[in-house]
């Protein structure tokens, strides 16, 4: 996980199973992560969500939510084809898609721009996996 070692904080899989919802069936969750490491760390540490998608640009991403609308939509701020605040404004402007939560994701402060592009909640590079699961379950 070359870049991202202290991306190992982020969880055990004993952690994660004590904070997803107890007892309850986790939603559909569609995520956008171009970083392949970082990809990588998300599709462990969200496996006992049901995954609707894994996109690794805003393309990709915008195609795949067509076919198939997540519950719940983490989105990394930079990708290689379009920023993450553009995908947010078209996910917004689909009649289908308009009411998915975004929860945005960068290395870098974005907060305010998040929220007037769509997004429903930001959180920084690098969290801890609390944080994330938190933020995914409000």
């Amino acid at each position: 996980m070359n870049g991202w070692n202290g991306l190992n904080l982020l969880c055990s899989r004993a952690l994660c199973n004590n904070i997803l919802w107890l007892n309850q069936t986790p939603s559909p969750l569609g995520v956008v992560e171009d970083h392949p490491a970082m990809g990588e760390v998300l599709t462990t540490l969200l496996k006992d969500y049901d995954h609707a998608s894994h996109a690794r640009s805003g393309n990709e991403a915008l195609k795949q939510i067509e076919q198939q609308t997540p519950d719940i939509i983490l989105l990394d701020l930079t990708l290689p084809d379009m920023t993450g605040l553009e995908v947010a404004g078209i996910i917004r402007q689909n009649k289908k898609t308009k009411s998915t939560p975004i929860l945005a994701m960068s290395g870098y402060p974005s907060n305010k721009e998040c929220l007037e592009a769509g997004c429903n909640d930001f959180i920084r590079k690098p969290f801890a996996a609390p944080d994330l699961l938190d933020r995914l379950a409000s």
